[in-house]
């Protein structure tokens, strides 16, 4: 995403109205699906003219990529931070785990566009391939397999394959918060215990000891 602190006052104003219009069509695809939306309902939506939708988009199909390369784009900056700002791999689950909730509490059209694209139970633009993705999808799972082997290396949990380790957390994490918001449970003050559950399971299993 663009540094906002570096763009004029001009500048931020296109943005706005930029993400303006992508989250008037999220929640038009996410409701209707991609097929269904016209850029003439994103724009009434938006409360926009068509006109100023075409000045930041030529189509529905490159706002659709948008919305998904801006939520790839603002997962990394969430995992990136959280990475860095967390002195040990368990205090990283914890605060990685919540932001992660929250992001997703805050758009879960986002997630709901997402989450239809990779299982190809919804719609979206023909011409678009998950492998177009591919390379922001790996810069995540890189940086997240990172953080887990230097865990290992400083022997803050037990010596485990991170691969599976990461599937694991990815596996559980994402498809649980997915749950939640097509069940329409995802809401925030409940947050807090579904995040104790994940990190209870995570760290202390099922079984009785």
């Amino acid at each position: 995403m663009e540094d906002t602190n570096t763009l004029t006052r001009k500048d931020r104003e296109k943005l706005q109205r930029k993400q303006e219009i992508m989250k008037a069509a999220a929640l038009l695809f996410s409701q209707k699906g991609f097929n269904h939306t016209t850029l003439e309902e994103i724009a009434v939506k938006a409360e926009f003219g068509i006109g100023t939708i075409y000045n930041y988009f030529q189509s529905k199909e490159e706002i659709f990529k948008s919305i998904i390369d801006n939520t790839f784009d603002r997962s990394y900056e969430i995992l990136s931070q959280c990475v860095n700002d967390t002195p040990s791999l368990v205090e990283f689950f914890k605060v990685y785990t919540r932001k992660v909730f929250e992001f997703y509490a805050d758009n879960k059209e986002e997630l709901i566009i997402l989450v239809s694209f990779y299982t190809a139970i919804g719609e979206g633009p023909s011409n678009l391939r998950r492998d177009a993705f591919s390379a922001k999808d790996c810069k995540l799972d890189e940086l997240l397999k990172q953080k887990i082997k230097e865990g290992i290396k400083n022997k803050e949990i037990r010596k485990i394959n991170p691969e599976y380790l990461y599937i694991f957390y990815h596996g559980l994490l994402f498809p649980y918060i997915a749950n939640l918001v097509y069940l329409g449970k995802l809401n925030k003050p409940e947050i807090n215990q579904h995040i104790n559950f994940i990190l209870d399971v995570i760290f202390n299993g099922i079984l009785v000891r």
